[in-house]
């Protein structure tokens, strides 16, 4: 009976080993090793083994594997062994493709979490005592990315450690090309401590630095209970080409600081102490100031107030957002300090729609100028791409004197005017009075339409290249039929086209010139298409010339980045009547214009009169004087017979 007893055990036994054998070899085996992990993955993910599992006394090696998702493979990796006596895992190999990680990100930022936030004790019981190491990571299918620095980051290999070891985690990556290292992360997170350093060094030129110090939540979606940061770079040929920031974070309380290092001193261009309580942000009194590239410094004060519209709720992800603020700016000039005020009041940030309602008012002084501003505004839009909308009765006034004129007013009516990361849009005018060394009592009127129009600013505009566009947008950029200046060309950006009319007094001539005309700009070009002009009759020494009419023989374009100008006039008048007598009958005189601009010319003209002429002029003007050489070819002597009155009898046979 024993002996059945035994037998029958190791049967039992060997049974037992080989249901347990059977099973650690489905396991190892590419198809049973997939169902294993696939039934613990998330909806959608999928792993897959090409061959199988290898175990012995030093671990298990797995020679290739892949992730996939519904859509996409995502990533792959060659060479993962994990040793059992020095708990490593090692990846010898990753290529992740990019396009699909996006595609990733985009499905899980739509998909609504409802499970508790990790916390810092979950975080560490959830990872085992060890080593993780990626040797070689590579990304693939980046053909779309366009940002450069994206694309040398991406092109790079990377490698990455991870190692725990008690209450101890640590993370190290690192970046790089050929033999230089553009990337190098080393931090490591004791419980709550976070202390992290971070490099950047995209070329031999440019290099970034970032070190930081944390003490963290409990909760991972919390915020620190303090931080220090500090950021420096250098970075040639940057508005900022050196300098830093500083962040210092303590119980709720901020303070950062932007500066800039020139001849080894630190110059101070922004401080903004802010405060972060029941998820609100409060801004008191920041204080910014600067100078460069900007004909007038900006020295001002910001005073904010950005808090949910729903309660329990935090600002940076409690959409929508209401927002109050008041910007001072202080400006000064050879006429004194001014100061104008921007207050946005009752504004609402929404992740698909901005509406905040502002008001600017005030002077703004600088050099020998003034700007008067009242204008009502409003952004709106898409919140990637908002717009600047000004309001009816919106009014930017200047006066002041320039380098070519003295300007008594500038009026600018801007009310339906609309301004976007692609320049101006709508109908824009002037209104321009005031007087030259030449002119007096100037009045002139531009009135047009603006699409998408930088006014020659590059740094803070972009332009758009021609691309079809939709029926509204193209709707809205349709010509008034009173501007009569054709039907537009929708491919045609960064232009505005005007008409243009007004006078002014010839004090040297005392007379009276006015002045119509059609025109536009467009990028760096000023093009005047149509002119037509009359100066009333005017008296010199010895002469009287009935009233002159102007046009255009060839338009006019002045490049005043290249600093090119060129174009031709027709002047004429029905005579000039000489004091003695004599007459230049029906003079037609042609002007043509070659320079740099209005203040620096060169002249050549021609004068005929019937058989008269041509009478030659070759000059320049330049610094507000006209000087030249007149040449007369020689003619027949009858051709002067019109310069000799009747009352001389005096006839020319030959």
């Amino acid at each position: 009976m024993r002996k059945k007893c035994l037998v029958a055990l190791l049967i039992i036994f060997l049974f037992i080993a080989a249901f347990v054998t059977a099973i650690i070899t489905w396991l190892l085996s590419p198809k049973g090793a997939q169902s294993a992990v696939n039934y613990w993955l998330a909806p959608n993910y999928q792993i897959s083994l090409q061959q199988r599992i290898k175990v012995n006394f030093d671990g298990i090696y797995l020679p290739q594997f892949s992730v996939s998702t519904a859509n996409c493979q995502l990533a792959e990796s060659d060479g993962i062994k994990l040793t059992w006596r020095e708990r490593k895992l090692a990846l010898q190999q990753v290529r992740i493709d990019y396009t699909c990680l996006q595609q990733v990100i985009e499905q899980n930022s739509v998909t609504t979490d409802h499970s508790e936030p990790l916390t810092l004790n979950g975080l560490f019981a959830l990872l085992p005592l060890g080593e993780a190491e990626i040797i070689r990571l590579n990304w693939q299918n980046t053909q779309q990315v366009t940002n450069p620095q994206l694309q040398q980051l991406l092109a790079a290999t990377t490698s990455a450690r991870a190692v725990r070891q008690g209450d101890q985690l640590r993370l190290q990556l690192n970046v790089s090309e050929a033999d230089s290292e553009i990337v190098n992360l080393d931090a490591i997170l004791n419980r709550q401590k976070l202390m992290a350093t971070a490099a950047y060094q995209p070329n031999g030129e440019q290099a970034n630095q970032i070190v930081l110090s944390a003490d963290l939540a409990e909760r991972i979606d919390q915020l620190p209970l303090n931080a220090d940061l500090d950021y420096g770079w250098q970075i040639p040929n940057s508005i900022i080409p050196k300098g830093g920031i500083t962040f210092t974070w303590r119980e709720q309380q901020a303070q950062l600081q932007l500066y800039e290092v020139a001849e080894q001193q630190q110059h101070q261009l922004l401080d903004l102490p802010f405060n972060i309580r029941d998820g609100r942000l409060q801004v008191d009194k920041a204080h910014f100031n600067w100078a460069k590239d900007l004909p007038q410094p900006l020295d001002g004060f910001l005073d904010l107030n950005l808090q949910p519209e729903q309660q329990n709720r935090s600002f940076w992800d409690g959409f929508p957002l209401n927002i109050n603020f008041r910007l001072s700016l202080l400006t000064s000039g050879e006429k004194g300090k001014g100061l104008v005020v921007i207050q946005g009041l009752d504004g609402k940030i929404d992740p698909q729609v901005l509406h905040i309602p502002l008001q600017m008012n005030g002077e703004i002084k600088s050099f020998d100028t003034i700007f008067y501003a009242n204008l009502p505004m409003r952004i709106e839009g898409a919140f990637p791409d908002p717009v600047l909308r000004f309001l009816s009765g919106s009014l930017l006034r200047m006066s002041g004197n320039t380098e070519y004129m003295n300007i008594d007013e500038l009026r600018l009516p801007l009310a339906g005017v609309v301004i976007g990361q692609y320049g101006i849009k709508g109908r824009l005018q002037a209104i321009l009075k005031g007087k030259t060394r030449q002119f007096a009592n100037i009045d002139l009127h531009l009135d047009g339409r603006a699409n998408e129009f930088i006014a020659g600013i590059h740094s803070i505009f972009n332009v758009r290249s021609a691309q079809i566009r939709s029926t509204q947008e193209i709707n809205d950029l349709q010509f008034q039929t009173e501007f009569n200046q054709g039907s537009a060309d929708q491919s045609i950006v960064n232009k505005w086209n005007w008409n243009f009319w007004g006078y002014a007094d010839l004090p040297a001539l005392k007379n009276h010139v006015s002045l119509r005309g059609r025109g536009f700009w467009q990028d760096n070009l000023i093009r005047i298409q149509l002119l037509d002009g009359e100066l009333t009759r005017f008296a010199l020494p010895g002469v009287k010339v009935e009233p002159l009419k102007l046009s255009l023989s060839e338009q006019v374009n002045w490049d005043y980045q290249q600093q090119q100008l060129s174009g031709a006039l027709v002047l004429n008048t029905a005579k000039i009547q000489l004091d003695y007598g004599g007459v230049i009958p029906k003079p037609d005189i042609s002007v043509s214009l070659a320079g740099q601009d209005f203040s620096n010319l060169n002249l050549k003209s021609e004068l005929t009169a019937d058989r008269l002429g041509p009478i030659k002029l070759f000059a320049s003007y330049r610094d507000g004087s006209l000087r030249g050489n007149i040449y007369w070819p020689q003619q027949s002597s009858d051709v002067f017979q019109p310069l000799f009155p009747k009352r001389w009898n005096w006839l020319i046979q030959k």
